[in-house]
């Protein structure tokens, strides 16, 4: 298996700690709405918050369920980290000569904000949010769009997610994917997606990279 030359990161559950804020907002919209829901009601849709949308809520406009939503999550945004040890790994990735993309289902204003806001904007050459005409995760098109900006074969790059979704997506575009199981994914639901690896924490990254490279 071949050392990749750029890595491919999606970003909430993975980079940022953002799974409680998710499940909150999505919950709190779909109960201001009559709808009163678990977390494991809406586990399997939770890859994107118009999956939820169009489980439980179409009924709803959508521009109304979006704008309740992205309010609530504005309002929980203060409370947003970055996992421990994403910081160090990024740098030393980006010290490596490794190339560095997001792919995220979420905004791409809304991404690029964050990461100018973390100061981690100077080390992804690329990044893929969701914006008109690229679908959310497990689609293919961020993948691809990452793919594209970077001008690589999937060959050469690997995806680290923390969701089936992220599996899924990487898999469809032919990238190789590695999951993280501390997100939103346990270790047994990423390997059977088709991870071809899981990790607890990102300082396990580098280690299996130079693997690779062996």
């Amino acid at each position: 298996m071949a050392k990749p030359k750029a890595i491919l990161f999606d970003l909430d559950g993975t980079l940022r700690d953002t799974k409680d804020l998710i499940y909150d907002a999505i919950l709190y919209t779909l109960k201001l709405h009559g709808t009163d829901l678990t977390r494991s009601d809406i586990e399997p849709y939770i890859h994107h918050h118009s999956a939820v949308y169009q489980q439980f809520l179409s009924h709803v406009p959508w521009d109304e369920f979006d704008a309740v939503y992205k309010k609530k999550l504005h309002e929980l945004w203060d409370d947003v980290a970055l996992f421990p040890h994403v910081l160090e790994t990024i740098q030393s990735l980006s010290s490596e000569s490794y190339r560095l993309a997001i792919v995220t289902s979420a905004t791409q204003d809304g991404t690029e904000t964050f990461l100018r806001t973390k100061g981690l904007e100077k080390f992804f050459e690329s990044i893929s949010g969701v914006r008109p005409g690229l679908e959310p995760k497990p689609a293919p098109d961020l993948v691809l769009d990452a793919l594209n900006n970077l001008a690589l074969p999937p060959e050469d790059t690997i995806m680290i997610g923390d969701m089936v979704a992220d599996v899924e997506a990487s898999g469809a575009a032919g990238v190789r994917c590695v999951g993280v199981a501390y997100g939103f994914a346990d270790r047994n639901e990423l390997m059977r997606a088709g991870a071809i690896r899981t990790i607890d924490s990102l300082t396990e990254l580098q280690p299996y990279l130079q693997q690779l490279s062996a």
